[in-house]
């Protein structure tokens, strides 16, 4: 079988290919050092995030099921954790959200780093929840 998440056709059971998933630890490491906090759409948080770092981008997902294609094209968006704050370790929920371009890549097992915004490319594309420990990304 090719696909990298597959139910089974016969028992309905899945199936998570660890050997390369498109949502692997390269991308969650790509992720983690890109978290740039002067990117954050918030002006009241930049403030107090500006000397955020991350330390970590869990890249098994709460919900492994949420690594199939079907579940990624209707719910565009991944929910996994990292690890935030001025130490880098304060555990944050983190929701992945993918744009066009990302739905495309995860679907022809292409790579999702060239999905993370660049320099400027998107200044808001980090949206911080500090008060619930959540933080928001916004894949192209």
């Amino acid at each position: 079988m090719n696909g990298e998440y597959i139910e089974c056709p016969n028992c309905g059971a899945f199936n998570y290919n660890l050997n390369e998933p498109m949502f692997n630890l390269e991308f969650c490491s790509h992720l983690e050092w890109s978290l740039d906090f002067n990117n954050i759409e918030n002006e009241k948080i930049k403030y107090y995030a500006k000397n955020f770092w991350c330390d970590g981008v869990s890249h098994l997902p709460e919900d492994t099921k949420s690594l199939l294609y079907h579940n990624i094209e209707n719910n565009k968006q991944i929910i996994t954790k990292a690890w935030i704050g001025y130490g880098g370790n304060e555990i944050y929920e983190m929701k992945i959200k993918f744009g066009e371009k990302a739905i495309e890549n995860y679907k022809n097992n292409k790579s999702l780093i060239e999905c993370i915004p660049g320099n400027n490319e998107n200044p808001n594309w980090i949206k911080l929840f500090m008060e619930d420990k959540k933080i928001e990304i916004q894949l192209k």
